[in-house]
């Protein structure tokens, strides 16, 4: 349950930094979002 915890903390902490960047290049999160869906379908 613990690692359950800190695994939802490490994704909130990722999902806000990428809002972060968003907002300062539309670009470089697009391609980041892209590369996280392929590398979820790939595994």
């Amino acid at each position: 349950m613990v690692s359950r915890v800190s695994h939802i903390t490490a994704l909130n902490y990722f999902l806000s930094a990428g809002i972060r960047e968003l907002s300062i290049s539309n670009l470089d999160c697009r391609l980041l979002i892209a590369f996280a869906v392929s590398y979820w379908r790939m595994s």
